[in-house]
C-alpha cells in the first residue's frame, strides 16, 4: 500500500513545477542603477515591476518620460542610467506564461543582465492543481524583481 502511495505521489510531482528564474550577467557583483527607466508600451507585468522596484526604494523612471526621449545617450543625460526592457508572454487564464528582463547600461548601450521567468505548471493546463502552482502578475514581478535586486543598487 505505502509503495503505491510512494508510485503516486512520485508521478504527480513529476508533472509539477514551481515557477523559476534565471539570470544571465556580463558583470560580477552590484552595479549602481542610478535611475532605472522603464521601456514603454511593456505592458501589465512591466509596471507590476516597476512599481516593486519603486516600494524597494529604487528611483523609477515610468514609460511616459521614457517613450518622450529619444536615444540612450539622452536617456543618460536625463540621469537615466539603466533601462528596464521587459517582455512577457501571458497565458490562457491572464498570468503571464513566460517573461524576459534586460538590464541595459544606457552609458554604453551593454546589456549588464538578463533575466529569464516562467510560470510553474502542473498536469493539464486550467486544472485546479495548475491553478495552484502558477503565479500571478504581482507574484512573477516578485520574483523578478529579487532577482534585479541582486545585480542593481540603489
Amino acid at each position: 500500500m505505502q509503495r503505491i502511495l510512494l508510485i503516486c505521489l512520485a508521478t504527480l510531482l513529476a508533472g509539477c513545477s514551481t515557477s523559476s528564474v534565471s539570470t544571465v550577467s556580463r558583470v560580477s557583483g552590484l552595479i549602481v542603477a542610478g535611475k532605472i527607466g522603464m521601456a514603454a508600451n511593456a505592458g501589465e507585468l512591466s509596471d507590476a515591476i516597476a512599481i516593486d522596484l519603486s516600494a524597494q526604494g529604487f528611483d523609477v523612471a515610468g514609460p511616459t518620460i521614457v517613450r518622450q526621449i529619444d536615444n540612450l545617450a539622452a536617456l543618460n543625460q536625463a540621469g537615466i542610467k539603466t533601462l528596464l526592457i521587459v517582455k512577457s508572454i501571458q497565458a490562457f487564464d491572464g498570468y503571464p506564461s513566460t517573461a524576459t528582463v534586460q538590464i541595459v547600461s544606457t552609458t554604453d548601450g551593454q546589456m549588464i543582465a538578463a533575466i529569464n521567468w516562467k510560470n510553474g505548471y502542473s498536469g493539464r493546463a486550467g486544472s485546479i492543481d495548475d491553478r495552484i502552482m502558477r503565479s500571478d502578475t504581482e507574484d512573477a514581478a516578485k520574483d523578478i524583481v529579487n532577482e534585479i535586486s541582486k545585480k542593481l543598487s540603489k
